[in-house]
């Protein structure tokens, strides 16, 4: 039962984690939450979702001849070396649902023991750090599970145009395409020129991932502003037709700052711009529309350049008329800047530019 090793972490406290060699490292992908939602939502499930806590203890000091059963000497002959979120976690939760105490003990967990003839051998100190040295999960990792990467990766076979092609991919897989992507990768992409958001898509790429539960509770990607629900190829090219010509942008652009001194406000315009001047260009050579680009053309590679240049160039001349005279990161975080630049004449230059090279 979960609980009993709750109520044993609820008598020793954090000492039971001496021997852990990852305990206290920060939760960035909501493991707690997610612990939390299973043991309040379906207890019965909580053995099947949980990898299980790993016990060692010192051979001469622990009995197990009952089924469901272990008699443990003192607290220095025994450790938590794996699962000591699982069990801080549970106990926090059964703390603050007291009420809920009857569903709780409902929660199995898979309880592995090693018996040692010393706590505080060699070995043992090994066995902690071989179990804590697993490739950690990232939210990417988790992200890419969704349906949305495996049907677009799918409906990818069937695209027919090599210039939009592109794939979803998996941390250490091979790609299949030319252009692949990280999925948060691909979400600033996109929260950058379909959404218009260049300064969201630069202030927190993990967010544009984020992962909620829907109205029956199952897992889902957050962001369905981003990750369009695609049924075919067509469904595909309207929203993410731009996707690899962007890519192509942003790479073109990085390379301009070498163009520039240092402390020029043109050189910070490149180096935090980078999704401004993507949503910009992608929004002017779609003739500022932003629900469909079906129709999206890729311009030559001889015109990236001077789409560059002229950003920079228009939006330098925009930082002089309102008297901007230096920039840092955080300027580029927010949509402000960009609406501002969107509406004023310099966005209509660049507009004006990109129009007449689509007419060439």
């Amino acid at each position: 039962s979960l609980a009993d090793l709750v109520d044993m972490y609820d008598k020793i406290g954090d000492s039971l984690f001496d021997l852990n060699v990852r305990y206290s490292i920060k939760d960035v992908l909501r493991v707690e939450k997610e612990i939390k939602t299973t043991l309040c939502d379906c207890p019965e499930k909580f053995w099947f979702f949980n990898n299980g806590i790993t016990l060692i203890v010192e051979r001469d000091s622990y009995k197990s001849d009952k089924p469901y059963s272990i008699s443990l000497k003192n607290s220095e002959t025994f450790s938590v070396i794996n699962g000591a979120q699982t069990i801080t976690t549970a106990s926090k939760c059964f703390n603050e649902n007291a009420e809920m105490m009857k569903k709780f003990r409902e929660a199995k967990v898979l309880l592995r023991i090693i018996a040692v003839d010393e706590i505080k051998s060699t070995f043992a100190k090994d066995v902690s750090l071989s179990l804590n040295r697993q490739k950690s999960i990232t939210q990417v990792d988790i992200a890419t599970s969704f349906e949305f990467v495996k049907s677009l990766n799918d409906m990818m076979l069937e695209c027919d145009n090599n210039d939009i092609c592109f794939e979803l991919s998996k941390r250490g897989g091979t790609p299949v395409y030319k252009y692949h992507y990280y999925i948060d990768e691909f979400a600033q992409i996109v929260e950058a020129y379909l959404n218009q958001k260049p300064g969201s898509a630069r202030r927190n790429k993990n967010a544009l991932i984020d992962i909620v539960a829907d109205e029956s509770k199952k897992a889902k990607l957050a962001r369905d502003d981003i990750f369009k629900e695609v049924q075919n190829i067509a469904d595909i090219k309207k929203y993410y037709t731009p996707v690899n010509y962007a890519y192509e942008l942003a790479e073109i652009y990085k390379k301009r700052y070498k163009d520039y001194a240092e402390g020029d406000a043109r050189s910070e315009i490149i180096s935090y711009g980078r999704f401004y001047f993507i949503a910009a260009v992608i929004f002017c050579l779609n003739d500022k529309n932003t629900m469909d680009f079906s129709e999206f053309v890729y311009l030559k590679p001889e015109y990236n350049d001077m789409l560059a240049d002229k950003f920079i160039s228009c939006f330098f001349e925009f930082l002089k008329s309102k008297n901007v005279e230096a920039l840092d990161s955080n300027d580029f975080k927010t949509e402000k800047l960009y609406e501002e630049f969107k509406m004023s004449v310099h966005m209509e230059n660049l507009y004006k530019f990109i129009t007449d090279i689509k007419s060439k």
